[in-house]
């Protein structure tokens, strides 16, 4: 479960870094 939270921030912080 540890590694699912993980990715979960990994891809929120793509997200962030992406330009809308």
């Amino acid at each position: 479960m540890g590694h699912f939270i993980k990715g979960c921030l990994k891809m929120r912080e793509n997200e962030l870094k992406k330009p809308k």
